[in-house]
C-alpha cells in the first residue's frame, strides 16, 4: 500500500497570483478550513503546514489568517495570536465588511 509523506500531503494547494494565498484544494471542513487525515486523525491543514515550515505554535495560541481566507495555508499569511486577539480581529473585520456593504 502506497503512503504519501506529510510533505506530499501538504502540497495539495493552489497558489493565487497577486493575492499570495495558497488555497487548500483538498477537503474543507464545515467551518471553511482545509483539513486532512494524518496519523489517524483529522487535522487542520493550515496549522499542520505552518508547524511543518515554521515550527510548533505555542500552547494557548491560535493561528490567525491575516488574509482572512480560511482555506489559505500560506504560512506567511498566518500569525500565532491569543484566542482573545483572534476573536477581536474577526469582530473588527465583520464590522468593516458590514460598513462596506452599507456604503
Amino acid at each position: 500500500m502506497f503512503r504519501m509523506s506529510l510533505a506530499e500531503r501538504l502540497q495539495h494547494y493552489e497558489p493565487v497570483p497577486f493575492a499570495g494565498c495558497w488555497i487548500w484544494m483538498g477537503k474543507v471542513n464545515k467551518f471553511g478550513y482545509g483539513s486532512l487525515y494524518w496519523q489517524g486523525r483529522e487535522r487542520i491543514a493550515h496549522r499542520l503546514l505552518y508547524e511543518t515550515v515554521r515550527g510548533p505554535v505555542a500552547a494557548g495560541l491560535q493561528l490567525d489568517h491575516l488574509c482572512r481566507v480560511r482555506c489559505c495555508v500560506n504560512p506567511a499569511h498566518l500569525e500565532p495570536v491569543t484566542p482573545r486577539e483572534n476573536v477581536r480581529r474577526a469582530r473588527r473585520d465583520r464590522q468593516l465588511e458590514k460598513a462596506a456593504r452599507a456604503a
